[in-house]
């Protein structure tokens, strides 16, 4: 088995001791913060309502029971199928008493306070730890202490402390693609499927992955594109109609997203997704708030079609995933804290598979380390904690991340106008890179 060690790799990169020893550094710094704040300092990483933890999860969960998109949901209608599920174990008589109206807008906070209600909640925490422990545990190289240590990390990680505190469903979308990216370059058939399965889930599950179809269509496997279209499609259909009521409620979720988005944009409390970037910075401008969306929608486009034609030119796998998950973040309807956690997926292809020291390699680690860092800093206005500072950092962070990685794929691709080295396939790509024959 091979041992834990910080020691220089054969091809001398450094890439598992900088990440290693940076976020351990900055784990180690927030729990000591968070110590000596009494716990104060929580308020620096987690949203600042109170009443909203686990909201998430309960929330889905009640909607799941109603005309889920009357209330304004934005949830997948695969993910609303799953909850509705869970929505069988709750007493009908309780549920009808605290929350009389499924499809309002919002779920009443007392529903916390009823045991009855908690046994599908662990029972979903419980799936998704599992679900999340053994996938990054799996896609990590290096032997048994290094695994563990990895997912430790990634465990206390910001946007996954959020997660769980939220009672985001996010964490699953993120396992079943660390599944994919684990099994789709398999030199068996059958796990390659099961990867593309894995993909097709996610999507599913949750739009956002459907852009991890270019990490397929990057490589001619056009096939199992289709699989996992497939699969998305088999899971999706049959949910629109059971959930949404027909074409009519998928209109309504439709809609929902587009307000979403609208919505989004008007508010600089949380996160900030692209055009939110530059509407933060203009805020204090003398301009009208529909000119500064207008402004910062037309900014998100500036960055980020750039950034979709790079995520298809990288020349490098961590960069091609580094900026699609910039592109989720970027590009999100609902920006959430949550959407950082995808960056464990390039960090994971960049210090197991890059094996030449790059700046640009260094850097863009350092960025997605404090992407997932849980970071708090006081505000000095306010002498107090808020999620200014962690918001902030991480938003620009993932800006500049997803800029400079478009500039190297279009560099890359310029430097290699004209070349034509001979390049050999896999096996995976020799199989599905073409439809099978029809006889």
């Amino acid at each position: 088995m091979k041992k834990f060690s910080l020691k220089p790799d054969p091809d001398k990169v450094y890439y598992r001791q900088v990440f290693f020893f940076a976020m351990t550094v900055l784990c180690l710094s927030f729990f000591v913060v968070l110590l000596f704040s009494g716990g104060y300092s929580m308020r620096g990483l987690l949203a600042s309502d109170i009443n909203g933890s686990f909201m998430e999860f309960f929330g889905n969960l009640f909607h799941s029971g109603g005309n889920t998109y009357a209330s304004g949901a934005v949830t997948a209608p695969f993910a609303i199928l799953f909850y509705r599920g869970l929505f069988a174990f709750l007493p009908s008589g309780l549920t009808s008493q605290i929350v009389p109206s499924l499809s309002s807008a919002t779920v009443p906070v007392e529903v916390k306070t009823y045991q009855q209600f908690y046994f599908p909640f662990i029972l979903y925490t419980f799936l998704v730890i599992l679900l999340m422990f053994f996938s990054l545990r799996a896609i990590k190289a290096g032997g048994k202490i290094e695994k563990i240590a990895f997912v430790t990390l990634i465990f206390l990680s910001g946007p996954v402390i959020f997660a769980f505190e939220r009672g985001s469903d996010m964490p699953v979308t993120l396992a079943l693609l660390v599944f994919f990216f684990f099994l789709k370059d398999s030199e068996k058939k059958v796990m390659r499927n099961i990867g593309v399965a894995a993909l097709g889930f996610a999507c599913a599950f949750s739009i956002y992955p459907l852009l991890f179809l270019i990490v397929l269509l990057r490589k001619k496997r056009f096939w199992d594109a289709g699989k996992a279209l497939i699969v998305f499609t088999v899971l999706t259909v049959p949910a629109i109609f059971l959930v949404c009521g027909g074409l009519q409620g998928l209109g309504v979720y439709a809609s929902n997203l587009v307000t979403a988005w609208k919505e989004n944009n008007l508010t600089l409390l949380g996160q900030l997704n692209f055009p939110k970037c530059l509407i933060n910075i203009l805020a204090d401008a003398e301009v009208s708030g529909e000119t500064l969306v207008t402004a910062g929608n037309v900014f998100g486009l500036v960055i980020g079609l750039p950034a979709l034609i790079g995520a298809c030119l990288a020349k490098k796998e961590w960069q091609q995933t580094a900026l699609i998950c910039a592109l989720i973040f970027g590009l999100s309807p609902v920006c959430e804290t949550t959407l950082l956690m995808f960056f464990a997926l390039p960090l994971v292809q960049l210090i197991d598979g890059e094996n030449k020291n790059s700046p640009v390699s260094y850097v863009s680690l350092g960025f997605i380390t404090v992407a997932l860092a849980p970071l708090v800093s006081p505000d000095v206005t306010s002498r107090s904690y808020t999620r200014m500072f962690y918001t902030r950092v991480t938003s620009y962070g993932v800006l500049v991340l997803a800029a400079m990685l478009t500039i190297v794929a279009a560099v890359d691709f310029i430097k290699g106008l004209g070349k034509k080295a001979p390049v050999e396939e896999s096996a995976a790509q020799k199989e599905t890179s073409v439809l099978p024959s029809v006889q």
